[in-house]
């Protein structure tokens, strides 16, 4: 038997729901595709301007985009959550990546339905105190004050800007108990 995973942090392959006052974030099923599609066909021109990279993932095979987010939580190296309303509504998504070095980073989309109702700021605030202790990050453009909003009112700072590949993005943490355990 393997030693037991640190308190808040999930074993790799042990799919857990959170579940808050109006969400349940899960991993994804095969059974999700369906939301996917209509996500991609209704929002993701909203998000195109905010984060390229996961824009171009979405333009391509979305089953195979739905099997490999299953492959990463299993294998812990990233956590995609599905982000739904208590009657199984699709809201957006939620990923933890964690690191080696006490760190997690969030990102996250929502369907273009449910925008302003602070349901993005309810499900990192539950993957926080899931995840905790750690050092957690947010990157996002400059000009998504959607995004901006959500730090600030989940209780990260902004501490600096980050290249990642041809862009630059603001970087916001927020520091919870002792992340270097």
């Amino acid at each position: 038997m393997g030693e037991p995973a640190a308190p808040g942090r999930i074993q790799s392959g042990r799919r857990v729901a959170l579940t808050t006052d109006r969400l349940v974030l899960r991993s994804y099923e095969a059974s999700d595709l369906a939301a996917l599609q209509d996500y991609v066909s209704t929002s993701l021109e909203n998000m195109r301007p905010w984060m390229p990279n996961a824009t171009r993932e979405l333009e391509g095979d979305l089953a195979e985009w739905l099997l490999m987010a299953q492959q990463l939580f299993d294998s812990g190296e990233r956590f995609p959550y599905v982000v739904c309303l208590k009657d199984g509504t699709y809201v957006g998504h939620v990923t933890a990546t964690p690191d080696d070095e006490g760190h997690v980073t969030f990102g996250y989309w929502c369907h273009v339905d449910h925008l302003r109702h602070g349901y993005m700021s309810e499900a990192v605030a539950a993957l926080i105190d899931h995840f905790s202790p750690a050092t957690f990050v947010i990157h996002c453009n400059e000009e998504n004050q959607a995004s901006q909003g959500v730090a600030r009112k989940t209780g990260f700072v902004h501490v600096g800007f980050d290249s990642r590949g041809d862009y630059r993005e603001m970087r916001w943490e927020r520091v919870v108990g002792d992340s270097y355990n």
